[in-house]
């Protein structure tokens, strides 16, 4: 009857692990090729999430200044963006910015800039990357447009072409949603805990970090 009983629980735990649903996240990875660090080229990445376009709903609007941890975040940087109310159904509009200092930076003011325009995969883990180019300097792109080889400008919506499975291990808890009047110097957000794989460098700005008074 052991034997049974012992069968039975393995079933059950079978069974429940069947059930689990599949998490819906986007995992944001922000590259450079532009030197980075204090006194870098760019020292530090505003990355914004706005929902359904440029002049959208903000859900959050992070400053990550650049060097090595802890005191600065190292690149790649990871960033999970889980969907709120409405967000399977609307796209998302992500800006990074690159800024020549440490406390973030407008648009205008931004050494380079990378966008794209996507949607959530109902049940899938995406990765979206998104490279600060050195030819994407001082590229006159649109707000809703991206950067890509060469300098030019294209609609951001084909970044979505890019989007690929995520190779990590999220874990189920987190959310990038941050309050509405954030802005470049404040972190707004609770990002959700993304592990990247194992030969990758470990997450960077896994948390909620206020960036703004380092100097």
């Amino acid at each position: 009857m052991r034997g049974v009983g012992a069968a039975l629980g393995w079933a059950a735990i079978a069974l429940l692990a069947g059930c689990e649903r599949p998490r819906t996240e986007l995992v944001v990875r922000v590259e450079s090729e532009l030197e980075w660090g204090p006194g870098r080229t760019v020292q530090s990445v505003v990355l914004t999430v706005r929902r359904g376009g440029h002049d959208g709903a903000v859900r959050s609007v992070r400053t990550t200044a650049l060097g090595a941890p802890p005191e600065r975040q190292a690149l790649p940087l990871y960033v999970g963006v889980i969907p709120l109310d409405g967000d399977t159904d609307a796209p998302l509009w992500i800006e990074a910015l690159g800024c020549g200092g440490p406390n973030g930076c407008a648009a205008a003011q931004a050494v380079v800039a990378q966008r794209a325009i996507v949607r959530f995969s109902p049940g899938e883990t995406l990765e979206l990357p998104l490279l600060l180019a050195t030819a994407c300097v001082g590229a006159a792109c649109a707000v809703d447009q991206r950067c890509v080889e060469g300098g030019r400008c294209e609609v951001a919506t084909r970044a979505q072409e890019a989007v690929r499975p995520f190779a990590g291990v999220p874990t189920p808890t987190g959310t990038d949603a941050g309050s509405t009047d954030a802005g470049p110097g404040v972190d707004g957000t609770v990002p959700a805990d993304v592990e990247p794989p194992p030969d990758r460098p470990p997450i960077a700005d896994a948390g909620a970090l206020d960036h703004a008074a380092i100097p």
